[in-house]
C-alpha cells in the first residue's frame, strides 16, 4: 500500500493555519512554509504529514478521534505526540544529526503548546477545589 497516494498540499485558506484534513486528505500550509528551506518549516511540515500517515494507515486512535471529535484531551495528546514522532523518522532520512535535534525541540515545544492549556485548566480546578473544602 502506497502511503501517501491520495494526499494533497494546498496552501491554507486562512494563510496563518497549518493542519491536515481528514475530510479532503489535504495538508494545508502556510504560504512561507511552501517555499521555506528551514528546519523548522520541515519539522511543522514533517508533522503534518505523520497525521496524514496515521490517517491512511488506519491508525487505531486517528479513527477515534474521527468518531469522537477534538472532546478528548488524552486522545488530542497522544495523536499529537505520534504526529511528531513520525515526523522525526521521516526527519532523521533528509536531515543532518544537528538539524534533527532542532527539529526534534522545535517539536517538543510545539507538543507542549497542547499540554499547557490543560495543565493551566487542571491547576484552576485543583485550587478552586481547595478553596471551596477550605471555605465552605
Amino acid at each position: 500500500m502506497h502511503l501517501t497516494k491520495g494526499m494533497k498540499v494546498s496552501v491554507s485558506p486562512t494563510l496563518e493555519d497549518t493542519h491536515y484534513s481528514p475530510v479532503t486528505r489535504t495538508i494545508y500550509l502556510r504560504n512561507e512554509l511552501m517555499r521555506s528551506t528551514k528546519v523548522e518549516s520541515y519539522a511543522i511540515v514533517c508533522h503534518e504529514l505523520g497525521h496524514f500517515l496515521q490517517h491512511s494507515s488506519g491508525y487505531w486512535p486517528f479513527r477515534l478521534s474521527r468518531l469522537i471529535g477534538k472532546r478528548s484531551f488524552i486522545l488530542t495528546l497522544w495523536l499529537e505526540y505520534d504526529a511528531s514522532k513520525r515526523a522525526l523518522k521521516l526527519l532523521e532520512t533528509i536531515l543532518i544529526k544537528q538539524d534533527v535535534e532542532k527539529a526534534k525541540s522545535l517539536l517538543v515545544k510545539l507538543f507542549l503548546t497542547y499540554l499547557i492549556p490543560y495543565i493551566s485548566l487542571l491547576t484552576f480546578i485543583f485550587v478552586l477545589a481547595y478553596l471551596i473544602i477550605k471555605y465552605l
